[in-house]
């Protein structure tokens, strides 16, 4: 949160010199192949010791959803900055959020689930 609220103070330094669109654009772009290399890295180890089935495309799909799941995280931390007044008020925000996606998670039924 505070990275995200620092780069907004120098974004805004009373001169415009970069489209907004294009400064989010950018730091869109940027964090891909940093999520991708961190989910990559937590993956490898974390699948073989929990005992998952040694299948190229299941490491693949908990590899992809890992990343997506990273994606979904840092983005919302994002928003959640360029939003708020604060990076305290932002916290807070982002606490709720992320207590109401760990409870909206694990009260889901199992049939309620596409397969």
């Amino acid at each position: 949160m505070r990275v995200a609220a620092k780069q907004q103070t120098r974004f805004y330094p009373g001169q415009n010199t970069y489209s907004s669109i294009f400064y989010t654009l950018g730091l869109f772009i940027v964090e891909l192949p940093y999520l991708f290399v961190y989910a990559l890295l937590f993956t490898i180890p974390f699948y073989h010791l929990v005992g998952f089935v040694n299948d190229g495309e299941l490491f693949m799909r908990f590899t992809l959803t890992l990343y997506l799941i990273a994606i979904l995280y840092t983005y919302l931390g994002q928003l959640i900055a360029a939003i708020t007044p604060s990076v305290q008020v932002a916290n807070m925000l982002a606490g709720f959020f992320i207590t109401l996606f760990f409870i909206v998670g694990h009260t889901s039924n199992n049939h309620a689930i596409a397969r």
